[in-house]
């Protein structure tokens, strides 16, 4: 861009004396522009200087011009440069001592702007002013290419060096040091997480919740936000807030809408500005249960989330005798019958709690909950029996049954306090006897002095906590796990407020309940857990050409048995890329379909090779040994390449081959390598009946089939198949001949396996030459699975 009217009065500085350049009416960003405007803004200039108390007014435009934008010179070309002819003429006015008088000034400058660029006599006499006068003479070059540019002034070495101001390095810095604590401040990734959440959901869906997402951001306002809320503005200026917690969305959408019965569960992360700033908030994964009805006073709620958080610890084995797992319960109407005994004036309430809150989490001792105690509520005017109040907020957790002697002083008056202290003993003894009924066998102990979530069940209603040794070794093992209890009242304040903003709510009667806990800490609280790993089997891909059907058929039947299998690929170590997703089990698939299965054990991998029709049962009976060999059998079976789904009950043994049943009888022949035992030639020919089986019902009941089973590889073995004619195999003409063309070809190609062919051959022959009719012989590989018939 070039401003084209560069001078001192549209140079300003601002708050941190940073400069900043105004009165862009003649700027353009064309270097090729022609000077219209400029030329008739400066004709405008009179021929006869104006001397008036402005100095910068149109004299200041003509003093400060380029010489290339004046006169018949305007009708040519310019850049950039113009800007830096200004520039020159300014840092001389900056340089120089003050003129005296606007004649004084306008004839120096006209010197200067000569072709000779004269200097005053001062400047030129004194050395200080050397630096300077190169700059400004440099500048001030009538020739535009012989001036220089910005770049060009910036890097020589007669500019001082820019020096970054204090908060502009701070800025850099900051901005790097966010981004970086931002990064570290994620969340990490635990697969356990997943395994855990979904065990939880089942449990909420079996009584019958759904899931409710409710807006992830709140309007700010006084009453709704607390200090530790991260709050954020649109872009509109209006400030909101991310959820600090998982219930408070929830409830005003409840009593807006009038929902009147609901079951409802979420899980999601709530978030919590930190004491440092420039760090990401802290956020945690919360698991929220809630359940909503028309009728207040419902004792079976309050002891069904009781139960609900008792079997969630119950399903993570997390109820052992080491954890020390208990439940501590309070009543509104207990903890308010105690604050009128005491007479404590309600405006100190929110104090008091911080308080007890603070001695309960062991924050503070019994002589500082005293002293703070005392000096905090203490009124003019006001009697408070701080003596007993402290009593009873030291108390301990105490069971049910020692509440009224604890409490006796209370229980035995007549008042108001007495009376709301008797009907939270009675509404405890009912929860908790209903809870014991649903299963519930952890102690649950009475806290008078527990104040969490007063506000939103101050009209009275059952508040607890959850607590337990998650991490005995720690020096207070004891940590809050989940909090719940009533919170009728919020939901009237919801109401209240919705009407006074002019809403159309409606009027009914709600009541609600309901119960937190912070996922992290249960995830945390738990060692490793089988079954939880992503990935279980990873099939691992050989080779630059991927069997993908070969792959698919194997995939298929795993997932059906609902095992976690994956596809791996091109990469450098195997094991560690299992063991990095869980996964116990590899198979290794080669290009020519050869399989072999690494297994963990022992904390490392053994080998095997497995052929195809075994690979669905062996991974079974690994990783599921409860399934049945009935399924394992039923699930090769149906899983072959030739999808066989029945089974063929007349294929001969060794010991008889004659046996018919309706279709074609089998000779197996076998030419193995070793010679198979009893238990191999068995399961070989489980995998024959499992291939060939739709194959025989084709062929004619009195047929016989020769099947001769091999141990080498599909490649030889259609080469073999392809250069034999059953029409003069075991003829004179087809006599085996190790040097026939076709035959040595094959074994040239093969030389690993010339004996096998030539076995293989010469048994195929001897079975055409023993036959009267032209018989059906076959070829099976053990190794692939692989089946071929010569007719």
């Amino acid at each position: 861009m070039i401003h084209r009217d560069l001078k001192p009065v549209n140079i300003f500085l601002d708050s941190r004396d940073q400069v900043k350049i105004g009165d862009f009416g003649l700027a353009t960003t064309s270097i090729l522009a022609l000077q219209n405007q400029q030329q008739e803004h400066v004709a405008q200039q009179p021929k006869s200087l104006d001397m008036g108390n402005s100095l910068t007014g149109k004299v200041g435009t003509a003093l400060y011009v380029a010489p290339e934008l004046t006169g018949n010179a305007s009708k040519s070309t310019y850049n950039q440069k113009v800007d830096l002819y200004s520039l020159g003429i300014i840092l001389f006015e900056m340089s120089s001592t003050p003129l005296a008088t606007g004649m004084e000034r306008v004839k120096t400058l006209m010197d200067l702007r000569s072709s000779s660029i004269q200097f005053p006599d001062n400047m030129m006499t004194e050395n200080k002013y050397s630096q300077q006068l190169q700059v400004i003479r440099w500048l001030l070059n009538h020739d535009p290419s012989k001036r220089p540019s910005a770049e060009e002034l910036l890097s020589s070495e007669l500019v001082p060096p820019t020096r970054l101001e204090a908060g502009e390095i701070q800025d850099i810095e900051s901005d790097t040091i966010c981004e970086l604590s931002y990064h570290l401040d994620m969340v990490p990734i635990i697969p356990r997480f997943d395994f855990i959440k979904a065990k939880i959901i089942d449990l909420f869906r079996k009584h019958g919740a759904i899931e409710v997402v409710t807006p992830l951001l709140t309007p700010c306002t006084r009453t709704s936000t607390r200090e530790n809320s991260v709050k954020l503005m649109t872009h509109s200026g209006s400030i909101v807030s991310l959820p600090e917690d998982l219930r408070l969305p929830f409830l005003r959408h409840v009593a807006l809408n009038g929902v009147r019965f609901i079951r409802r569960y979420s899980i999601g992360r709530v978030y919590r500005e930190k004491k440092v700033f420039n760090f990401h908030p802290k956020q945690v994964y919360e698991c929220a249960f809630d359940i909503v009805t028309p009728c207040r006073g419902n004792m079976v709620v309050d002891a069904e989330l009781i139960a609900i958080a008792n079997d969630i610890l119950r399903e993570l084995n997390l109820l052992d005798q080491k954890r020390n797992v208990y439940f501590r319960l309070n009543h509104t109407s207990l903890l308010k019958s105690i604050l009128l005994y005491c007479n404590v004036p309600p405006d100190k309430y929110k104090e008091l709690f911080e308080i007890v809150l603070e001695y309960l989490e062991n924050k503070i001792s019994k002589f500082q909950l005293v002293g703070s105690v005392n000096s905090q509520i203490s009124q003019p005017g006001v009697k408070i029996n701080t003596g007993y109040l402290c009593d009873v907020l030291q108390i301990p957790e105490i069971s049910l049954e020692q509440l009224k002697g604890t409490l006796k002083e209370l229980f035995k008056g007549r008042g108001e306090a007495a009376m709301l202290a008797k009907m939270a003993q009675r509404d405890l003894e009912s929860v908790v006897s209903l809870a014991q009924g649903m299963g519930v066998q952890c102690p649950m102990m009475v806290c008078p002095g527990l104040p969490i979530n007063y506000e939103r069940a101050k009209g009275g209603g059952l508040v607890w906590q959850l607590l337990g040794e998650l991490k005995p070794k720690k020096r207070n093992p004891i940590t809050t796990i989940a909090v719940g209890g009533r919170y009728d009242a919020k939901l009237v304040d919801f109401q209240k407020s919705g009407i006074e903003n002019g809403l159309q709510v409606p009027k009914v009667e709600l009541s609600g309940a309901g119960f937190s806990f912070h996922l992290d800490k249960l995830v945390h609280a738990i060692g490793s857990i089988r079954g939880c790993d992503p990935i279980e089997v990873m099939i691992y891909i050989i080779g630059s050409r991927p069997p993908t059907k070969e792959v698919v058929s194997i995939l298929r039947p795993l997932w059906s048995h609902g095992i976690k299998t994956g596809i791996l690929e091109g990469v450098l170590s195997v094991e560690d890329s299992a063991k990095e997703v869980g996964a116990n089990l590899v198979v290794m698939l080669g290009e020519g379909g050869e399989l072999r299965v690494r297994t963990w054990d022992h904390d490392r991998f053994q080998e095997r090779h497995v052929t195809r029709p075994e690979l669905i049962s062996y991974i079974l009976k690994t990783l599921r040994p409860e399934c049945s060999p009935t399924d394992c059998s039923s699930t090769s079976q149906a899983n072959t390449s030739l999808q066989t789904v029945s089974s063929v009950k007349n294929i001969p043994s060794l010991a008889s081959q004659s046996q018919s049943n309706g279709t074609a009888s089998l000779d197996i022949i076998f030419l193995t390598s070793e010679k198979p035992n009893m238990s191999k030639k068995r399961r070989y020919e489980n995998q024959v009946e499992h291939k060939i089986s739709p194959i025989l019902s084709k062929f004619q009941r009195k047929e016989k089939i020769s099947l001769i089973i091999v141990d080498l590889p599909s490649g030889p073995l259609r080469g073999l198949v392809g250069l034999i004619d059953p029409a003069e195999c075991g003829t004179e003409q087809g006599s085996s001949s190790p040097n026939s063309v076709e035959l040595q070809a094959l074994i040239d190609r093969y030389p690993k396996y010339k004996h096998n062919i030539m076995q293989i051959y010469d048994e195929i022959v001897d079975i055409f030459g023993e036959s009267r009719t032209l018989p059906v012989v076959g070829v099976y590989s053990v190794l692939d699975s692989f089946c071929r018939l010569i007719l």
